[in-house]
C-alpha cells in the first residue's frame, strides 16, 4: 500500500501563498497554491536531485537541493539553476532582492547569499540562543536590525491566535480559546491571511493537510498505534501488539531519534498487525536532556549498546532487530555480543558500517567517527568494531543480513564485502548481502518501498 507523502510546507511573505511537496511512487512533484481561490498556481515534476528546503522569496520559490539550486516563478512557469549555497536554509530573515537575502540555516549559522555576485557569506552565528558577529559585517546587516529579527525566531510556533505544543505522543494546539488534542506531530503551520494550514503525520500516516475547520469541526487526525514509555530508564515507542514476534528499531544518526513522524517501512510492517515493533531511542538520540544526547561522545558501541540490551531483555519472545545507518553499525555489533538468552534470531542491517578505521579513512563520514569513537584508542576501538571482533574470533550469534547499496559514499559497500569474506573463511553461521542501487538516506519514496519489500521477504522468513 503506497502513501502520497506531504512535506516542506511553506508560505510566502505576504501569506496569499503557499506550496509544498507530494512524494509518491510516481515521483516528486512541487504543488503552488493561491489562497484567495484555493486555485492551484502551477506544478513542477520533479526529476532533479532530492530538495532539501523550498522558501518562497515574495513571489518566487528558492528550492535548494545538495549539489544545485533553482529560483522558480510559479507565475511565469520559469525555473533559472545556480550553484549550491553549501547550507541547508532553515528560514529567510531579510531579503534584499530575489537574488540576495540573508538566512539563517539548520546549523545556526547566519549567512548572506547573493546570486547575483556568487556570494555566500557567513556573517553570523546563533547558539543557545546568543548571536556571534563575525568582525566585518556589511552596513546592510545592521546588528540592532538583525539582533531584532534572531530574538523574534521562536522555539515553539506560535502566533496570535494560534499555539503548538508537543509531548512524546500529542501535539496541543489551542485556537483561539479552543483546545484540540492530536495524536501525532505538526509538522509546519503556514499562517496565512485568511486560514491556517498544518502540515501533520504520524508513524502510521504520511503528512497531510489541514485547515482549522477540519481540526476543530471533525477531529479527523487521531493516530494512537504507538505510545511512547521508557524501558529500564530507556525511552521507546511501542505499538503493544500482543505477538510473540519482536521487531526492534534502532535509528542512524546516532544524534537523532523516533518522534511522531511518518516512516513508510515502520507503518507498512505495522500495518499487518502481526508483530510487536519496538522503536528504541538508545543513549545518544535526541529530543531527552543534553546529558543523554553527549553521553554518546567517546562512547560509541558501549553506552549506545548498553541501552539497547536493557529494552531488548525486557521483551520475551522471538526477535528481530533491524538498524539503519550508524542503527545499521549498531545492530551488527548487538549481533556479535548477543547471547543465547536475548531469543534474537535475526539481525539486518541497511546501509551500516563495520569497521570504524574504514569509516574514518574512506567515506564521507570522518567527523561522525571522531566525535563518536576514541579513534586514537585502538584497544577500545578493537571492543566496539565489529571486523575487529571477527578477527579476534567473536562471531554472530543469530542470523546477520546486510541490505546495503552499492552507491552509498557515506558507508561504502566495499566493508561490508570485507566483513562477509572473512566471516564465511572461518565459520559456516548464515551471513548475507543484498546488494541495491538506493541512496543512503532512503530519501524517495520508490527507495522506501524497495528496501521495505526486502525487509518483508527476510522478517516472514522467521515467523
Amino acid at each position: 500500500m503506497l502513501h502520497k507523502e506531504i512535506y516542506l510546507l511553506e508560505n510566502n511573505c505576504f501569506k496569499n501563498r503557499y506550496s509544498y511537496l507530494t512524494n509518491d511512487i510516481s515521483g516528486r512533484l512541487v504543488l503552488f497554491y493561491n489562497l484567495l481561490d484555493s486555485k492551484e498556481i502551477h506544478s513542477i515534476k520533479w526529476n532533479k536531485e532530492d530538495i532539501v528546503s523550498i522558501k518562497w522569496i515574495k513571489h518566487h520559490i528558492f528550492i535548494q537541493c545538495r549539489k544545485k539550486t533553482y529560483l522558480f516563478n510559479p507565475d511565469k512557469g520559469k525555473i533559472y539553476e545556480y550553484p549550491s549555497v553549501g547550507y541547508i536554509i532553515y528560514r529567510i530573515l531579510y531579503i534584499i532582492s530575489i537574488l540576495e537575502f540573508v538566512c539563517e540555516t539548520i546549523e545556526g549559522n547566519i549567512v548572506f547569499i547573493s546570486f547575483k555576485k556568487n556570494v555566500v557569506n557567513k556573517i553570523a552565528t546563533l547558539s543557545n540562543g546568543k548571536l556571534t558577529f563575525n568582525k566585518s559585517v556589511n552596513e546592510i546587516y545592521e546588528k540592532k536590525a538583525l539582533n531584532k529579527i534572531i530574538s523574534m525566531r521562536p522555539d515553539r510556533i506560535t502566533g496570535r491566535k494560534i499555539n503548538i505544543y508537543h509531548d512524546r505522543d500529542k501535539a496541543y494546539i489551542y485556537i483561539n480559546n479552543t483546545k484540540i488534542i492530536i495524536w501525532g506531530y505538526v509538522e509546519k503551520v503556514s499562517l496565512l491571511q485568511q486560514d491556517c494550514i498544518f502540515l501533520i503525520s504520524s508513524f502510521n500516516k504520511p503528512g497531510a493537510l489541514y485547515n482549522v475547520n477540519d481540526l476543530i469541526q471533525n477531529h479527523l487526525y487521531c493516530d494512537v498505534t504507538f505510545r511512547h514509555r521508557f524501558i529500564n530508564k530507556i525511552p521507546v515507542y511501542d505499538n503493544f501488539i500482543k505477538s510473540q514476534n519482536i521487531i526492534f528499531f534502532i535509528h542512524g544518526g546516532p544524534e537523532s531519534n523516533y518522534m511522531q513522524f511518518y516512516d513508510y517501512t515502520i507503518a507498512e510492517i505495522n500495518r499487518l498487525k502481526l508483530y510487536r515493533i519496538v522503536l528504541i531511542n538508545y543513549s545518544g538520540s535526541t529530543g531527552y536532556s543534553r546529558k543523554y544526547q553527549e553521553s554518546i561522545y567517546k562512547n560509541g558501541g558501549q553506552v549506545d549498546l548498553e541501552s539497547i540490551l536493557k529494552v531488548i531483555k525486557n521483551y520475551r519472545g522471538r526477535k528481530i532487530v533491524i538498524g539503519e545507518s550508524y542503527g545499521g553499525y549498531l545492530a551488527t555489533l548487538l549481533s556479535i555480543k548477543n547471547y543465547d538468552h536475548n531469543q534474537i534470531e535475526k539481525v539486518i542491517a541497511i546501509n551500516g558500517f563495520t569497521d570504524i578505521y574504514f569509516q574514518l579513512f574512506f567515506s564521507k563520514s570522518k567527523n561522525i567517527i571522531t566525535k563518536y569513537f576514541p579513534v586514537r584508542s585502538p584497544e577500545t576501538i578493537s571492543l566496539v568494531n565489529p571486523i575487529s571482533l571477527l578477527k579476534q574470533g567473536y562471531y554472530p550469534n543469530c542470523k546477520l543480513v546486510f541490505i546495503h547499496s552499492v552507491n552509498d559514499l557515506i558507508c561504502p559497500i566495499d566493508q561490508i564485502y570485507y566483513f562477509n569474506n572473512w566471516f564465511h573463511q572461518f565459520t559456516a553461521k548464515e551471513c548475507k548481502i543484498i546488494s541495491t542501487t538506493v541512496s543512503h538516506q532512503l530519501l524517495n519514496l520508490s527507495e522506501k518501498k524497495k528496501i521495505t519489500d526486502i525487509l518483508m521477504d527476510e522478517i516472514v522468513k522467521e515467523k
